[in-house]
């Protein structure tokens, strides 16, 4: 989806038709993983070839990646992404077809690398418990959008000064609502959430987004439409893309657009 402003769609689409309405209230927030997460990265991530100090091919430079956690994480949300190399705060990636050997070279990838290689790409994981229709979040703190879930941390010497010795989390937010039935369609427009997204509908996965400054829509359909709608999102912040403190969680606004015709779907496709 191209980076729309929501000032944009805002000064657009309030109209008879089409209504756009605050959605920054009545979030429930857990700090930490679902029981079944990983805590750090999708679950199905591994890399069981060491290729520490190997001369590897077929690479490109992820300018963004400066810490070896924020190179292999990143790489496991990358469905394109098979090897991972980081030193001196650069990190190198490759698909399928890089290959590493146990020789040294004059290219770019230093020799006091770090770094791993997979052989096959899983699903994401879609079992998380915290995701489920009819989780009880009683007990979730009640928080409003924007939300930084990293500010309030402890602050630890050991934690990269980069992030402002803060550690960085995995969160979940949960919100359950309605849509009048006048509305035919419908969808969620984030402006912004850092970083890894994984959004539940009901208890579906529903999509994902990887950048943590680009905005993003999630449309709803109109057997969605029907009844409440739980919606679950999984924010995962222990990764960055940045030498400067990045935060966690819904930390811009968020929106619901509905619509009383197929609008919001043709709006999600175009950007």
């Amino acid at each position: 989806m191209k980076a729309v402003s929501a000032v944009f769609l805002l000064a657009t689409y309030v109209g008879a038709e089409r209504v756009i309405v605050p959605f920054g209230n009545g979030w429930k927030f857990k700090l930490g993983d679902d029981p079944k997460g990983s805590g750090a990265g999708p679950n199905q991530c591994d890399f069981p070839v060491n290729v520490t100090g190997m001369t590897c091919t077929g690479m490109e430079t992820d300018p963004n990646r400066f810490l070896e956690d924020d190179c292999r994480i990143s790489c496991c949300y990358d469905p394109n992404c098979y090897v991972w190399q980081q030193a001196n705060r650069r990190c190198f990636q490759g698909g399928k077809n890089a290959t590493c050997t146990n020789t040294t070279s004059n290219g770019p990838i230093p020799t006091n690398s770090v770094g791993g290689m997979r052989t096959k790409i899983e699903p994401y994981q879609t079992d998380y418990s915290f995701a489920k229709q009819a989780f009880d979040d009683s007990d979730w703190e009640t928080i409003s959008v924007p939300h930084d879930f990293m500010i309030n941390g402890t602050f630890t010497n050991s934690i990269d000064i980069y992030h402002g010795f803060l550690p960085r989390m995995v969160g979940w937010y949960r919100k359950t609502f309605t849509v009048p039935s006048t509305f035919k369609s419908a969808l969620l427009f984030f402006e912004g959430a850092h970083h890894f997204k994984e959004i539940f509908i009901n208890g579906d996965l529903h999509s994902t987004h990887e950048c943590g400054y680009t905005p993003f829509a999630v449309s709803l359909s109109p057997s969605q439409l029907s009844g409440k709608i739980e919606l679950a999102i999984r924010i995962d912040a222990t990764y960055g893309s940045g030498h400067w403190y990045e935060g966690g969680g819904l930390y811009r606004a968020v929106y619901l657009h509905m619509f009383e015709s197929d609008d919001g779907f043709r709006l999600n496709e175009m950007g």
